[in-house]
């Protein structure tokens, strides 16, 4: 966990460094967001108790890293990409969420005249990829699949161009945080 700390803190600081865009409101048409961050509660193992009953003592998920990549389609419209990654050490397995979202950005509509607040809800489609060590990929047969994300969450803007965000979902993880760019 502490090389994937590590490497989140490299790749915010190193998007802190790029940035020079100066925009007025919180979301726009054209507006491209990189998010990443952290995320609780990423992978509920329960539907794995077959698979592993002697190594589960009660419900497992771990501290997942992930981010997502939109771009503003309209006005209140943007879409993109997402990824995130999990580790549960209790039983030694990996999981990967990769996929695409779309969100839906509520500033209108909730007639917020605040540059500095985001408010958004959206959904995508993902694909989960389950791994251990010494297992083969038959032991995972039915389990890596697609998954439907659906994601509600906001933005602060700290600088016009870099906010604190948080989610609530299904997506890699129940609850996210972090931090937007926007390039």
């Amino acid at each position: 966990m502490k090389k994937a700390f590590y490497t989140f803190a490299t790749i915010v600081g190193l998007l802190a460094l790029l940035q020079t865009n100066v925009q007025a409101q919180a979301y726009q048409k054209g507006s491209k967001l990189i998010n990443v961050g952290l995320g609780l509660g990423a992978y509920k193992v329960n539907l794995l108790k077959s698979l592993f009953a002697e190594k589960l003592t009660g419900a497992h998920g771990s501290i997942g890293v992930g981010g997502s990549f939109e771009v503003g389609i309209t006005d209140q419209i943007s879409a993109g990409g997402l990824f995130g990654y999990s580790r549960d050490s209790d039983l030694e397995m990996n999981f990967i969420h990769i996929g695409a979202r779309g969100s839906y950005h509520l500033a209108e509509v909730m007639k917020l005249n605040n540059n500095k607040i985001d408010i958004y809800a959206g959904a995508g489609v993902g694909f989960r990829i389950m791994s251990a060590e010494g297992a083969t990929s038959e032991d995972f047969e039915g389990l890596n699949k697609i998954f439907i994300p659906i994601h509600v969450g906001g933005r602060y803007y700290f600088k016009d161009n870099m906010a604190a965000f948080t989610e609530l979902g299904t997506g890699f993880a129940i609850f996210q945080g972090g931090i937007s760019f926007k390039l």
